[in-house]
Formats: structure tokens, C-alpha cells, sequence
């Protein structure tokens, strides 16, 4: 008895927990992932972890918002090798002794890598200094970076 309390107010804690720390940022688009790691997905309901939905016929479904993030296991690699890429560029780039600062800025949300940091006032850091800027993030559609990339490739 004590048990089966116990395990019904732990549940929507679970849950509460789940929702407020879902994970937002790039899937590998495998179904049967899916199911094997979100154990709350049932039909017509939405998951606790990934942006996606099981409709009444059992398929799962992406919502056009959430459609962006998911991406097949060839995308991943084209994404992970350009990653690889450009680690070795900024590491090439630090052994050779450049060390300018241009930490990120979002264009769309209007965001600073720089805005949280609690190293603000030590990391000499100032954008009306000609050598100081901000590197610009303007928002892609997965098309349009799967298209650069493509293109940075062939080219």
C-alpha cells in the first residue's frame, strides 16, 4: 500500500520534471528511438520528451515548428564533420596565436553569448573597441543550412 502511494505522488513529479527540462535542440529522426526512451508516450498525447505527438493510429507525428529539428543519420554526419571542421579551424587559429574575441549574438532573439557570462568583467571584452565585434547568428531554415553546407562541400 505504502508503495503503490509512494509511486503515484512520485509520478507527476517525474512528469512536472520531464516537461521543464525537455531536451530542445537537434534529433536524430528515428522512430523507434522514440518509443525505446520516452516510456510516457501514448496514443494522442504529446511526448514528455521529444517534440513530437502519437496520433490515435499510433503514428508519430511532428509538428511544422518542430519538423526543423529532426534530422536523418546522414545530416547528423554532414552537421558533425562540418563541427569537426570548424574546431580544427579555431584550434589552428589559437595555436597560431590569435586569440580575438567575437563571442556570439543572435540575431533573432537579440541574445549575447557574453550577456550571462560571470566572467563579463574580467574578459576585456568591448564592442565599441574596433577589434571587439560580435559574431552575428542569423536564423536558418534546416534547408537552407543542409543547402550551405552542401555547398561548402561540393565547392
Amino acid at each position: 500500500m505504502f508503495m503503490t502511494l509512494l509511486w503515484i505522488l512520485k509520478k507527476p513529479v517525474k512528469n512536472e520534471r520531464l516537461k521543464r527540462y525537455k531536451y530542445d535542440g537537434l534529433f536524430a529522426d528515428e522512430p523507434e528511438v522514440f518509443e525505446a526512451f520516452d516510456e510516457t508516450l501514448n496514443k494522442s498525447q504529446y511526448s514528455s520528451v521529444f517534440p513530437i505527438q502519437m496520433d490515435k493510429n499510433e503514428q508519430l507525428k511532428k509538428s511544422a515548428k518542430s519538423k526543423e529539428k529532426f534530422y536523418t543519420a546522414e545530416e547528423m554526419n554532414v552537421l558533425m564533420a562540418h563541427n569537426r571542421k570548424k574546431l580544427k579551424e579555431a584550434a589552428e587559429r589559437i595555436l597560431s596565436g590569435e586569440i580575438k574575441m567575437n563571442p556570439s549574438y543572435k540575431m533573432k532573439d537579440k541574445r549575447r553569448a557574453t550577456q550571462y557570462s560571470p566572467f563579463h568583467s574580467i574578459s576585456a571584452f568591448d564592442p565599441m573597441l574596433e577589434e571587439n565585434d560580435y559574431y552575428r547568428i542569423h536564423p536558418l531554415s534546416k534547408e537552407e543550412i543542409m543547402k550551405r553546407l552542401k555547398e561548402e562541400n561540393d565547392g
